[in-house]
Parts: C-alpha cells; structure tokens; sequence
C-alpha cells in the first residue's frame, strides 16, 4: 500500500514537472517579445516638405503584422505575427498626407508556429472569408517627417468589418525611400473577433496591428 502510494506520489510529481518545464520550454522558443517594434532606421532623416509630395508606392522590405499577450499556464508571452505581402500607395503634397491606401494579405501572417498561424487563419479570422485587412486615411494631416509621431485617422477592414482607427506613425527619408512605420492600438472585439481563451492558455483582449513600410516613387 506504501509503495503504491509513493509510486503515485512520483508519477504525480514527474506529470507537474512535465507541465511546468513543457510549458517553460515552450515559452522559450515561441515567445517573440524579442521581437523588435516598426521604426524608422538610423540612417533615415528628417525631410523637408518639399521631398513629401507625390504618390508614393509601397515597396520592398515592408512588413505588417500584429502583437498581442498571452499567458500559457501562467507564462507571459508576447505572440508577434508578420507578413511581407503588403501593398498600397500614398498621396502627400508638400508635407501633407493627402491620401493613402494599404492592404495586407492575412493568409501570409506568420508567427513562427504552425499550429497558432493554423488557428489565426482558420478559427480566429477566416481569412478564406476575409483573405485581406486594409486600411485607409480618411483625414488629410501635416506630417512632419523625423520629428515625432504623428496621428493618422483612417479606415480599418479587418474580419469583414471595418471602422474608424488612429495610427501613430514615424515617417523619415533614407535617401530614396520614405520610411514609415506605424501601430494602431487593438480591441479586437471591436471587429468581432474573439480572443481565444482556452484556460490554461488566455490571449489577450487587445493588443497593436504593426507595419514598417517603405515607399518609394
């Protein structure tokens, strides 16, 4: 009876450990929180109004994505999704952003773990339904390239929905190319989705759409 008991006591003890260092293990190697945020480079400057006219078309390099919390078994994680399939273009006439489209292909979103991109496009947005997010500027505003952030009022569509967002951007040119990068802050319910909560797994309820573009012309 002893031995049985001790037995079940070390089978009990190995199946938490199992848990506890799977779980770990599994933190370590999804886990993108060291996964840098859009920013302009250090070798883009600030630029005169004159160099911000024209339509400017999204190029090479750019990227888009999203990043949001989580906590798996009480390990906080940051899950951090990104795609290169993005187009779009810009409109500025002296320093004035007068127009501007950006669409992103979500079916291409990646995070570096299959079964979790399975789940965001399948489960999460249906992207078969909703193969695509775009967002649009609905508001001309002065931009002031390499000075700071600027705030941008757009059009959001994203799982079929769309609505009034405000983007923070740094703008700054690097030779040729005009650099942007951009968050959007996130309630995710605000556009319908539901942030899967599976107990010992939880996603956060809001989180920040990213992009990093550069335009050229």
């Amino acid at each position: 009876m002893k031995k049985g008991l001790i037995a079940a006591a070390v089978l009990a003890a190995v199946a938490i450990a199992g848990v506890i260092f799977g779980t770990k293990y599994y933190a370590s190697k999804y886990d993108n929180s060291n996964v840098a945020a859009p920013s302009v480079t250090t070798e883009a400057k600030p630029a005169d109004s004159a160099d911000l006219t024209g339509t400017w078309t999204v190029g090479d390099g750019s990227f888009a994505g999203y990043r949001v919390g989580k906590v798996l078994n009480g390990e906080n994680l940051v899950v951090v999704g990104r795609t290169e399939n993005v187009t779009g273009d810009a409109s500025l006439n002296d320093g004035t952003l007068l127009a501007a489209s950006i669409e992103v292909d979500l079916a291409s979103v990646t995070s570096g773990e299959d079964a979790r991109d399975k789940a965001f496009r399948d489960e999460i947005l249906k992207v078969n339904d909703n193969p695509t997010a775009t967002f649009v500027v609905t508001e001309p505003v002065k931009v002031s390239s390499g000075s700071g952030p600027v705030e941008v009022t757009g059009d959001l569509t994203l799982n079929g929905q769309t609505k009034p967002v405000t983007a923070t951007l740094e703008i700054a040119k690097n030779d040729s190319v005009l650099e942007v990068a951009g968050t959007v802050p996130m309630t995710w319910s605000d556009f319908g989705i539901v942030a899967p909560d599976l107990g010992f797994a939880v996603v956060d309820k809001t989180g920040d759409l990213e992009f990093q573009l550069n335009l050229t012309q």
